[in-house]
């Protein structure tokens, strides 16, 4: 707890400070947002009558569809700009504050993951943020990484952490821990390109077990 207040204190003054940016950001979007509108709609609105003149209604949808989607364009300008901004404020901060180094281009090559064929195409991850630590004795990495996953949208990709361990020693089996509830499709079966098949894994550890489950290609190296 006494870490915790201290890690808070310390944080305190870039948190105040990324709480300003978004109120400066927020200030600016609106005549920025009037202005876009003033520009796009003169020439939007025109151009929808021209062909649903005989349909008010249809003529209606088409107006506020282009004002929703130059809103859209215009907040989406402003969030990834204020997003850039907090990072470049908070994230350098708090790497010193955990004891971490920090690199906002991340901290290892997407190509490092070839090997282990967990993803299909890991060309296709964007790396972001990346965090490098120690405890114990063992060094770790935190990479954040956008990737083309199935609730991926046009202006966003889905979110993932990569997290790498140095053990100090090669596993030749993956491991997966995932919630026990909540599972769209089963994940028993699915083949791994190199390491074979996951299948169920039990560990002594009841109440671990009563939030996830563990597959591996490998159940007696995984419980290492």
């Amino acid at each position: 707890f006494e870490k915790a207040c201290a890690l808070h204190k310390k944080l305190k003054p870039f948190v105040q400070l990324v709480e300003s940016a978004r109120r400066r950001n927020l200030i600016y979007f609106f005549p920025c947002l009037i202005l876009a509108l003033c520009l796009v709609l003169p020439l939007w609105v025109p151009f929808i009558l021209i062909f649903t003149r005989e349909l008010p209604f249809i003529s209606g949808i088409g107006i506020f569809g282009g004002a929703a989607g130059t809103g859209v364009f215009v907040f989406h300008i402003f969030d990834r700009n204020y997003r850039r901004r907090s990072k470049a404020l908070f994230m350098p901060a708090l790497a010193e504050a955990l004891g971490f180094t920090y690199s906002p281009s991340g901290v290892f090559s997407m190509g490092e993951l070839q090997d282990h064929q967990i993803f299909h195409a890991p060309g296709a991850l964007t790396k972001e943020d990346g965090f490098r630590g120690k405890t114990e004795g063992y060094f770790f990495d935190l990479q954040e990484v956008d990737w083309p996953g199935p609730g991926a949208t046009f202006w966003m990709k889905e979110k993932g952490l990569i997290v790498r361990i140095g053990l100090k020693k090669y596993l030749d089996s993956h491991t997966l821990i995932l919630p026990k509830h909540g599972m769209d499709a089963p994940i028993e079966g699915l083949k791994n390109y190199k390491y074979g098949t996951f299948a169920k894994t039990a560990l002594p550890a009841p109440e671990f077990l009563k939030r996830y489950r563990i597959l591996s290609t490998n159940p007696v190296r995984a419980h290492v």
